[in-house]
């Protein structure tokens, strides 16, 4: 259950390198941030055959237009200046972690809905999306977070 290791004290264990994945929701920050200047920046090691479900990201942001080239051999992601961008409907099941870095370019596209989440359907919110939705109940991090699993039963 990998929560707990021992080793022996005359154990010999054979060294090896793994190198962690980044996270595609922290990914996220300097993505939107560059398409909210309409910044070019260059990102690498973003390794898109990871699991990650928030990678889903990259693919909305250039649904909504934006200037992102991707090559998957290099590992690189590259963000080209990008007028505004249009708005379009997400669906945030999948990348529940990345939507709030995607509500902040609202302000530089049209409207741009978010819809599954049954959570956020719910209207049970933290403070970032509750000052922007009129009826919604803000709540804690970790009370969101036990909505979400309750609605994912």
């Amino acid at each position: 259950n990998y929560e707990r290791y021992t080793v022996a004290g005359s154990a010999k264990v054979q060294a090896f390198d793994y190198q962690v994945p980044g996270d595609f929701s922290s990914l996220a920050f300097p993505i939107v941030a560059a398409l909210i200047t309409q910044s070019e920046i260059t990102i690498e090691n973003v390794d898109l055959t990871d699991v990650q479900g928030d990678k889903k990201i990259i693919a909305s942001l250039k649904q909504m237009g934006a200037q992102i080239i991707i090559d998957e051999e290099k590992r690189i992601l590259q963000v080209k200046k990008t007028p505004k961008l249009m708005g379009i409907t997400i669906d945030v099941n999948d990348m529940i972690d990345a939507c709030k870095q995607l509500k902040g370019y609202t302000f530089n596209s049209d409207t741009l809905v978010f819809k599954g989440g049954k959570t956020i359907d719910q209207k049970v919110v933290t403070y970032d999306f509750a000052r922007q939705m009129e009826g919604a109940k803000e709540v804690k991090c970790s009370e969101f977070a036990t909505a979400m699993i309750g609605n994912m039963v």
